[in-house]
């Protein structure tokens, strides 16, 4: 909009290049002071962040040299590149190593290359490589590294991670005009009525300790929903024991709302 007005109201176009290098310096500048724009924060108060990368699309923008880990020179031995016409065949892989074990699965290496996108990836790892698979430079003549399944599961669970703090950043942004931001952020805009969330941590020496939750008299109106073990949140079921430190959540009927 900057650049179009001022090429309008001057009708001097040698101004543009200039204009640009300082809409450019302009945009680095806000979006370093603030999550939000006048253009954006309308589709922020709805929920749409058109800016935040999805963790779906996450397997499709990276590539398998993104996750692949090194292949380690074990002796100070050099990887050899792979199989030519004129290479020679090795021993078979039933007889060696000597003194560590015997061959319990042998099967065909299915080839990754450095530039597939992890969605490809995946794929082939849960149909062929259960362990990981070889990733190949680009020509296939060189092993550049490997990759297995949790490699790149771990890459989609650390994107969701960055995604969850991008969307605290942006819900924050819309609400700019309150007095605090992040906790207006965090207040639900379609709230159940009359019930509330309530994390009861079990203590050490209590009673209930051992017990399984049917044997536990829990407040009438409520409903147990979950336990959380450490950072683990737990499927709850009649026979689950209550174990000190854990936090049971329980959706909970409000004493101050009138049924």
């Amino acid at each position: 909009t900057a650049i179009a007005s001022v090429a309008e109201m001057t009708g001097n176009f040698s101004l543009t290049l200039p204009i640009m290098l300082a809409c450019g310096i302009a945009a680095a500048v806000s979006k370093q002071l603030s999550y939000g724009s006048i253009y954006t924060t309308k589709l922020l108060r709805r929920g749409i962040d058109i800016e935040r990368v999805k963790p779906g699309e996450v397997l499709s923008r990276l590539s398998v040299s993104h996750v692949m880990q090194p292949v380690p020179q074990l002796n100070g031995n050099a990887i050899p590149p792979l199989l030519t016409e004129d290479s020679d065949v090795g021993e078979s892989p039933r007889v060696w190593p000597t003194g560590v074990g015997t061959a319990a699965d042998i099967r065909q290496a299915q080839a990754l290359f450095a530039d597939e996108t992890l969605e490809q990836a995946l794929r082939q790892l849960v149909l062929y490589g259960h362990a990981g698979l070889p990733v190949l430079s680009h020509d296939g003549e060189h092993l550049e590294g490997w990759i297995t399944r949790q490699a790149v599961l771990r890459t989609l669970a650390d994107s969701v991670t960055a995604s969850t703090r991008e969307i605290e950043r942006g819900a924050a942004a819309a609400d700019f005009a309150v007095d605090d931001p992040e906790r207006a952020a965090h207040t639900p805009t379609s709230p159940l009525d009359g019930y509330r969330i309530v994390e009861i941590v079990v203590d050490r020496d209590a009673p209930a300790v051992g017990k399984r939750m049917d044997e536990v008299r829990w407040p009438s109106g409520s409903v147990v929903v979950a336990a959380a073990r450490g950072r683990e949140i737990l499927p709850i079921t009649s026979d689950s024991q209550l174990r000190g430190g854990d936090r049971i959540i329980v959706l909970a009927r409000d004493p101050q709302e009138r049924c």
